[in-house]
């Protein structure tokens, strides 16, 4: 046996998910500022008035955070989609109660109102799965935008952003593309083999956030791309 054999990958870091149950509040709360979309239109669809939804919003979070924190004895707290989920169940259930404190959560109402204009018509847990997962597709090409921005090539992610899904009918845009960034065809086949892989790569970075054990990360990607459609 080699010195390289005896070699073991180390375990993965704890995802946001993982350090939450484990009472970590800084990533509670970056978990919260990061997917509190999907409950605002829960709550929206659930009966809350309109004009009450950013506050009872902002309650719900207060609550998980300052309340009642998730702790790994939850029924729940396998995956976060779940867990919300039946927290948002239970929070309706007691008539939206308010939070003894009040967790700072970066919500921007008015933004969140006008796409929730543009929403299909689903019931409050189908389209919080629906919501879910494109958020998580978003928080992985905000990502990559930022990525691609601090190597200083923001137009390069702007030519590949497009040919991130495969398209048999795509071949005709790769030389127009290729010579817009200045690379051979060739090349900039080989940068959208890499800029799908390091997509993947971080979906499943955002998806180990959410989950509990790293084993489920690959089930959670198959409901995620599920909800989405």
């Amino acid at each position: 046996m080699t010195a390289d054999e005896n070699v073991t990958a180390p375990p993965p870091a704890p995802g946001l998910w993982t350090k939450s149950l484990a009472g970590d509040a800084h990533a509670l709360s970056e978990l919260a500022n990061r997917l509190w979309y999907p409950a605002y239109v829960w709550l929206r669809v659930a009966g809350c008035p309109p004009e009450d939804v950013p506050l009872h919003t902002i309650a719900f979070f207060s609550r998980i955070q300052c309340d009642t924190p998730p702790t790994k004895d939850d029924p729940s707290a396998l995956r976060l989609r779940e867990f919300l989920l039946a927290r948002l169940k239970d929070f309706a259930a007691l008539g939206f109660p308010a939070s003894a404190g009040m967790a700072p959560l970066q919500m921007d109402a008015a933004s969140a109102e006008r796409r929730f204009a543009s929403e299909p018509t689903r019931s409050e847990d189908e389209l919080f799965g629906r919501c879910w997962s494109l958020l998580m597709l978003e928080l992985t090409l905000d990502s990559l935008r930022r990525e691609y921005a601090t190597r200083g090539k923001p137009g390069m992610f702007d030519a590949l952003k497009p040919f991130l899904a495969f398209n048999k009918n795509e071949e005709n845009g790769y030389a127009e593309a290729a010579s817009e960034v200045g690379l051979s065809a060739s090349a900039f086949h080989v940068s959208v083999y890499h800029f799908r892989k390091r997509y993947r790569e971080v979906l499943r970075l955002l998806i180990a956030d959410t989950v509990l054990n790293a084993e489920d990360v690959d089930s959670e990607l198959t409901a995620l791309l599920v909800s989405a459609s």
